[in-house]
Parts: structure tokens; sequence; C-alpha cells
């Protein structure tokens, strides 16, 4: 293992949310006990002896803890640079919002949001008055000096047409960036898929649509989770393009997760997979495939014969 760009830090599944298509399910959720502040405090001082660029805070809800600034405090004290994965709501709170950023100015956030319609995200976090509260929480991030706030929509039958909507939803409250994630199977979404799945082919032109719209309005949109051959014609918006630049950096990033700890580089390709088609896509040896499950239901991959403009990306 190479140099460690970033080391998730998982604090637990306790969320005051219950996303319908969250791939921790309820049954996980309730049976595996979240970490204690000691614990965590472990795990930072393990990220800053393995010299760690970046440690992440992600849950379940992070901020729902008592000791939240805590063990914020803690890493600010021991020089780590902190990423926060939430869903905002708790940043509502003026207080907490400034105190957050008063330990860690230069805090980098990203927050789960799905829908622009407040009856609608309500539905997919099955938390009344969730919608209200993220968007305040983003009012007060920024109010409080958030240089960067990414939105993480999760794509699913609820809300994909709306993502053109979303997108100029977003960029009305000032956010960075938007990463367009396709559903992954498993927990909550598995359990829901009757009323989540939708095929790729009929997301592609509202995804599309919305990438340009976030150009238009100059934010950064970018996919997670669709191979190459699914964004024809938008490759350089993927994701995975930042894994392919940091494993030529001959760096990695680790998932420390509750039970085991995980190499991310090599983790993501075992939970995706390639069809015999993919051998003759152009794009063979830099794409990762696609979720398993998705194969499973049906899914097919097109190879692309006619481009190789992800090595030009690559160089930049």
């Amino acid at each position: 293992m190479g140099k460690i760009k970033s080391m998730n830090i998982t604090f637990g599944y306790s969320c005051n949310n219950n996303c319908i298509h969250c791939l921790i399910g309820e049954d996980e959720r309730n049976r595996v006990r979240d970490r204690t502040t000691e614990e965590v405090k472990k795990e930072i001082l393990k990220a800053k002896e393995l010299d760690v660029e970046q440690i992440i805070f992600i849950g379940g809800e992070v901020t729902i803890r008592k000791d939240y600034f805590e063990l914020l405090e803690f890493a600010s004290k021991n020089g780590m640079k902190v990423h926060l994965e939430t869903n905002g709501r708790m940043f509502a709170i003026d207080s907490f919002a400034r105190k957050t950023f008063e330990i860690m100015p230069d805090l980098d956030i990203a927050m789960s949001f799905h829908h622009p319609k407040k009856e609608i995200q309500d539905r997919i976090t099955r938390a009344k008055g969730s919608f209200n509260q993220s968007v305040k929480g983003i009012k007060n991030m920024k109010k409080y000096g958030l240089k960067h706030l990414t939105v993480i929509p999760v794509i699913s039958k609820l809300n994909y047409k709306a993502l053109p909507e979303l997108t100029e939803f977003l960029a009305k409250l000032k956010v960075d960036e938007i990463d367009f994630t396709l559903m992954r199977i498993g927990g909550n979404a598995q359990k829901n898929l009757d009323k989540l799945f939708v095929t790729i082919e009929k997301i592609q032109p509202y995804l599309f649509k919305a990438i340009e719209i976030g150009e238009k309005l100059g934010i950064n949109t970018r996919t997670y989770g669709f191979p190459y051959c699914t964004i024809k014609g938008y490759e350089e918006h993927a994701y995975e393009i930042d894994f392919i630049k940091t494993f030529l950096e001959g760096k990695t990033y680790v998932f420390d997760e509750l039970t085991e700890e995980i190499d991310w580089q090599k983790e993501r390709i075992n939970i995706k997979t390639k069809t015999e088609s993919c051998r003759k896509c152009v794009y063979f040896n830099l794409c990762e495939g696609i979720w398993k499950e998705y194969i499973k239901l049906g899914v097919t991959l097109k190879p692309i014969r006619d481009r190789n403009d992800l090595m030009k990306i690559l160089k930049r």
C-alpha cells in the first residue's frame, strides 16, 4: 500500500434519516454498535501516524453524536485535514454551524441531498422536515465560511427526472459541486428495489441535461458509478478519473469500516464487474465496470470503439 490520500473513519450507523435507498439496512444499523469516543480518537491518531493526507468522518450521521465537537477538535489539534460526510440537517442550527467552522475553518463537506421538492426529499429520507433542515443547513454552511460544498444525489426512480431541476435549485444555494451517484443495491435499496430501480437508459437524458446545466451555471458536475459507455460524450465528468490519477501517483484510499480495514483502490473493483463485450471497448483497461447487481438485473454495457479521449483527460 502506497501513501494514503484519504482514510474513511466510520463512526457507526446511527442516523437521523432512514433513506429509502441507503446501502446500510435497518437490520444492520440496529445490529452494529457505534464506535466510542476513544475508539474514534484511536483511529484519528492512527491516521496521523500513517501520514494520511485527509481523514473522512462518515456514518451514519456523524453530526448527531454528542462527542462530535470533541472529535472534530481532537482531529484539528492533531493537525488532520477533515472531510465530513453529512445530510446537513444539524447545520440548520446556527450555533452548531458556527462552532463547527470555529473549530475547523478549512473543513470540507460532502452532503447527501436528492430532490428539489420538499415532499419528495422527505419521502426519500423518510424523515419529516429533513428538506427544510438540509436547505437551511446549506445556507448556514456558506454563512459561516464553508469554502467548498459537494452535494451527492443518489439517483433512483424517485428523482431521476428531477436532476436538471435539482441542479438549478442547488445552483441558487451556491453549491460548488454535484456528484450524481448511481444507486448501489443493498440494505434498504434492496428491500425497496421495486420502488427505486430505474434503467440507466432512462436516466441518461436527464443526467446529461443536468450536467449541461451545471456547466452553464458554473457548478462542477460529476458522475459516480456510471461506466464510460453509459456517459458517452460526458466521460470527462466521471468521478472515477480521480481514482485512476491517484493510483498513477502511487497513492491509495483506505476505508476504516467498523468490522475491517479496506483498501478502496482494490475493493471498489471487487464490487464491480465487466461483461465480455467490454473487452472491445477503448476504455476497457481504464474502466471499473458497473456494480455487479446491475448485471444481474439485466443491464447491458455497450463498448465504445470510436473514442479515446480519456487518455487526454488523464494527461491534464
